[in-house]
């Protein structure tokens, strides 16, 4: 039998900790070993379980899911930790990233949307919401950030979709395009951006403001 990924879900309302982990539990894969109603709380779990991820709110009393979420990646460098809130602020989210976060899903979003950000961040891949993604690239739009290689607009809404942990089946479809005209976008953009795998790309997009 395979290790199951173990999971500690932070959040002060327990109603909200209840929800979660039923949303979690109709996976035979992920096991929730523990909530927490505060940061500290969670902390201490972290200390006394082996944990796999991390799966906080952030507005708590005492300490924030910020200030949780850099004392956690300081603690266990090798924890993966997924965000949830009703806050999708640009500026927040990419000081969650710079903390270490590796991913964020609004807390409006569907059970099964959370549960694949669970499972994405859990096998190392950066999730986030439509709706985060959506917020990143407006205000990137605004500001004009971005540098170097140009992508087409196109290839910005694959770039989103990548992120959020959508298969190339499902951005075909999301996008009434071919499955092999979004293998084309994504080899496109590895050549303009010169990195080697889906990783590369998505690491490109948080660095420049594209998906971050």
């Amino acid at each position: 039998m395979s290790k199951r990924t173990r999971i500690v879900i932070v959040d002060d309302h327990p109603l909200v900790l209840a929800g979660l982990a039923r949303i979690l539990s109709v996976s035979d894969e992920l096991e929730v070993v523990a909530t927490a109603t505060s940061g500290l709380q969670a902390l201490q779990q972290l200390k006394a379980l082996q944990v796999d991820v991390l799966m906080t709110d952030l507005d708590m009393p005492k300490m924030s899911g910020l200030e949780l979420v850099k004392q956690a990646r300081e603690l266990f460098p090798e924890l993966h930790v997924l965000v949830l809130s009703v806050h999708n602020d640009p500026t927040l989210i990419k000081a969650l990233m710079q903390a270490g976060a590796n991913g964020f899903v609004v807390k409006t979003a569907p059970g099964e949307e959370i549960l694949r950000a669970v499972q994405s961040v859990a096998q190392g891949t950066p999730f986030y919401s439509a709706d985060v993604t959506d917020a990143l690239l407006r205000q990137h739009t605004e500001t004009n950030v971005q540098s170097g290689p140009k992508l087409s607009e196109r290839e910005l809404e694959v770039l989103q979709l990548v992120a959020s942990g959508y298969s190339t089946k499902e951005i075909s479809e999301k996008l009434f395009i071919s499955v092999r005209t979004v293998e084309t976008h994504r080899l496109n953009m590895m050549k303009k951006l010169d990195v080697k795998n889906v990783a590369g790309l998505i690491r490109y997009g948080l660095k420049h403001g594209l998906v971050d």
